[in-house]
């Protein structure tokens, strides 16, 4: 085998991220839908049951979108999709961070909430290309039964969260269509990690028609999501004095949203809570604590560099990130002896 095969579904938001950042790197990869007929072939290739699955032409099986995307730019360095600068390439990692955990859960949100039956047939029929009306009918009941318990408990979503979720959805539209109405992506003329993780959600909510009509006011955002389909290197990075005129507003909405929840997760879940409760921007929020999402923020601080350019430094600590991340630096320092998230 000369090719890459990645088995995914379109609707799956880092399966089309970890496809458009392949695109962006020129390797030859063959998308394999996960469907009922290759559900056997994933099953004996996957240790988790989760997408997407990218199996290398030697045969190799990797998981998890962030890690193997990071294994392929240690293989495959150009074109490079992190700028030179640490605290660059730091805030990329922030921001990619912020669109898998709290991204993630604003696409549930709307998708399994506003647009719950559109959603759960499109599912069905992606999973049943050839089924019968009755075999759709029979996953659909499934998929209502079995998967949205554990994702309406896994992204938080409850009545009560329902207006933290929209201020969210509204900030990051908002916050994103500024961001890019002088660039061709978040930090320059090229891709970088923070739009390959973002564009993976928001493309997906575009397809959805609540948050899609959101969606569809900004123009700029539109036409980034088109880009990224088969993203191209067009140029350089911006210098960090640009970026952190740009990216302020983006930076802004991580404090206000995403940093909160992820640090009230974060000691919840370090300590054995099974609950927490975060006041974000639109209101408060209380969910089930997540390990995984705990031991995900907790390589991001590990990640972040000791010496930052004055500008990266200045736009994270004007935009209110700086206390949360000193403060699960703090919180991590302190588990360090015999913890672990």
């Amino acid at each position: 085998m000369t090719r890459w095969r990645l088995f995914g579904s379109d609707h799956s938001p880092y399966s089309v991220k970890l496809r458009s950042y392949m695109r962006f790197k020129g390797l030859p990869v063959d998308w394999v839908p996960r469907t009922a007929e290759t559900r056997a072939e994933f099953d004996s290739l996957a240790k988790l049951p989760l997408l997407p699955l990218l199996v290398a032409p030697d045969g190799t099986v990797m998981q998890d979108s962030t890690p193997v995307i990071l294994a392929l730019e240690r293989r495959f360095p150009e074109p490079a999709i992190f700028p030179d600068d640490e605290g660059l390439r730091f805030v990329s990692m922030l921001i990619e961070e912020a669109a898998d955990e709290w991204g993630n859960r604003l696409l549930a949100a709307f998708r399994w909430t506003h647009d719950r039956a559109e959603s759960l047939s499109r599912t069905a029929r992606m999973r049943l290309p050839h089924g019968t009306q009755a075999e759709i009918a029979a996953e659909i009941e499934r998929i209502e039964t079995t998967r949205l318990p554990k994702i309406f408990e896994v992204a938080g979503i409850e009545p009560g969260n329902a207006a933290a979720f929209e201020a969210s959805l509204t900030g990051l539209s908002a916050a994103l269509d500024k961001a890019l109405k002088d660039r061709r992506f978040l930090m320059g003329d090229r891709p970088s990690l923070a739009d390959f993780g973002l564009w993976g959600q928001v493309v997906q909510m575009r397809l959805d028609p609540t948050a899609g009509k959101w969606l569809a006011a900004t123009p700029a955002v539109s036409r980034w999501l088109d880009r990224m389909m088969t993203p191209a290197c067009e140029g350089i990075f911006a210098p960090a004095a640009e970026t952190r005129k740009v990216l302020h507003p983006l930076l802004a909405w991580i404090a206000e949203d995403f940093l909160p929840w992820s640090l009230a997760n974060m000691r919840a879940a370090t300590t054995g809570e099974p609950d927490f409760q975060a006041r974000l921007l639109g209101g408060g929020f209380r969910a089930r604590s997540q390990r995984y999402s705990a031991k995900s923020l907790r390589s991001l601080i590990g990640a972040m560099p000791v010496a930052i350019d004055p500008d990266i430094a200045l736009l994270l600590e004007e935009t209110g990130c700086i206390p949360h991340l000193a403060a699960a630096r703090n919180h991590f320092a302190s588990y360090s002896q015999g913890n672990t998230a």
